[in-house]
């Protein structure tokens, strides 16, 4: 099935964000949607795209935390843009 094997692809890149080297999160999204799919039948693929945008949210969510907390705030994102136009 072509949904199953874009799931599996799809997964791998939270998961390899998360840290997981790519080989890994790749077995990793393929033996958690092959096992899914093993209990829930062919409903699980789409409960495997839940959980996928739920890793995918989290990922971004920490990464903008930590972006805005390295530069020391939100507003420093546009402090270059002021600058210039003084």
């Amino acid at each position: 099935m072509p949904y199953l094997a874009v799931q599996i692809y799809a997964s791998r890149v939270p998961l390899a964000q998360m840290g997981l080297p790519v080989e890994a999160s790749l077995v990793a999204a393929f033996v958690l949607l092959s096992l899914s799919t093993y209990v829930g039948g062919l409903r699980a693929p789409a409960l495997m795209a839940i959980v996928k945008d739920i890793m995918l949210v989290t990922v971004i969510l920490v990464a903008w935390i930590v972006y805005t907390h390295e530069i020391r705030g939100g507003w420093n994102i546009f402090l270059p843009s002021f600058i210039i136009r003084r």
